[in-house]
């Protein structure tokens, strides 16, 4: 069976994906046509196989790469049709700092105050060092998110406090793009996320915090099903002043789709 598919290039991927210690294990089998991005400029006599690789893609398990840099595929827990989400990589450097300093204005009131060198190289390279260090010791899982058709970024999440034993919760903080907000992106965003929190990482409680007057975050989070659980006062450093924020939390029994079951925090 699987010489066959080899041969007729019908199939282009079969893997296991393990979860959680092992505890889980998912295979899944797509068909490489589903992926090929309808293109005036794609040869008719070309195969999907072929088309991509002259895009400057390659394929390894469950994953496509461009450049070096890996892709969740669409069906992976962090890809979706129109973005895909991905830890933050050096060569990300360019399109990072210019989001940012052009959403500058815009993403300043809702954020701490940043370093004075926070959009160089230097401090890109730092914050990079930090987010190693916190992936390794489980406390922290950075991403940006990318437009799937161009590659573009869009904005971030951070995935912060990662606390295992006998709460197995985290904290989510999340930035989009001025040009990209009030778009849809980080509702899509957050709907690859949160199922692979609670599914392959294995978390109970996934938490947020919104300043009272930030409507368009408190409307995202209640889009995904997030609940107001009350209000904490000067919460929060936020633009160089103390602020309460409103608090929310999702639950992995409030999600409406429960395809994996991981078992209880008796696991970890």
């Amino acid at each position: 069976m699987a010489g066959e598919q080899a041969r007729n290039g019908s199939m282009w991927m079969s893997f296991l994906r393990h979860a959680v210690k092992g505890k889980v294990m998912r295979l899944r089998t797509a068909s490489l046509e589903d992926l090929t991005p309808s293109s005036p400029h794609q040869p008719t006599d070309q195969s999907a196989s072929g088309w991509w690789a002259s895009q400057g893609y390659s394929f390894s398990v469950g994953r496509l790469t461009r450049g070096g840099t890996t892709i969740p595929a669409i069906g992976d827990p962090l890809g979706g049709e129109e973005l895909y989400l991905r830890a933050p990589v050096k060569t990300d450097y360019v399109q990072w700092a210019h989001l940012r300093a052009a959403s500058a204005d815009f993403l300043r009131p809702w954020e701490p105050i940043w370093p004075s060198d926070d959009l160089t190289p230097q401090g890109f390279r730092r914050r990079l060092e930090q987010y190693r260090r916190d992936r390794r010791i489980g406390r922290a899982l950075p991403f940006l998110i990318f437009n799937r058709s161009n590659d573009q970024l869009l904005g971030g999440v951070n995935v912060s406090n990662i606390r295992r034993g006998i709460c197995q919760s985290a904290s989510i903080g999340y930035w989009m793009g001025e040009d990209h907000a009030a778009q849809g992106h980080m509702g899509r965003a957050l709907a690859l996320l949160l199922p692979y929190l609670f599914d392959f990482e294995g978390l109970h409680r996934v938490e947020a915090a919104c300043l009272p007057i930030n409507h368009a975050s408190m409307a995202v989070l209640v889009k995904q099903g997030f609940r107001l659980e009350g209000k904490a006062r000067s919460y929060l450093c936020i633009n160089g002043r103390w602020e309460d924020h409103l608090l929310f939390s999702l639950l992995r029994s409030d999600l409406k789709s429960q395809p994996i079951h991981l078992g209880d925090c008796h696991n970890r």
